[in-house]
């Protein structure tokens, strides 16, 4: 696969850092998304599942006592 890009950007003229900058940075953004999401704990995935219906989760906002 990656032969084939290097094939593919070697054959074309004029391709510099400004066209390859929003892959490269589009593709890390991707990796690091992805890890981030498949290292959430199973804990923490149900408390953010569980977080619109679960009465404990009022934080006083915009109450005044």
């Amino acid at each position: 696969m990656f032969k084939n890009i290097k094939e593919y950007l070697a054959s074309h003229q004029g391709i510099d850092f400004f066209d390859l900058f929003p892959l490269i940075l589009f593709t890390l953004i991707f990796i690091l998304v992805l890890i981030y999401v498949f290292g959430l704990s199973d804990k923490h995935i149900d408390e953010l599942k569980n977080f619109p219906l679960n009465d404990q989760n009022d934080l006083d906002y915009g109450k005044k006592e």
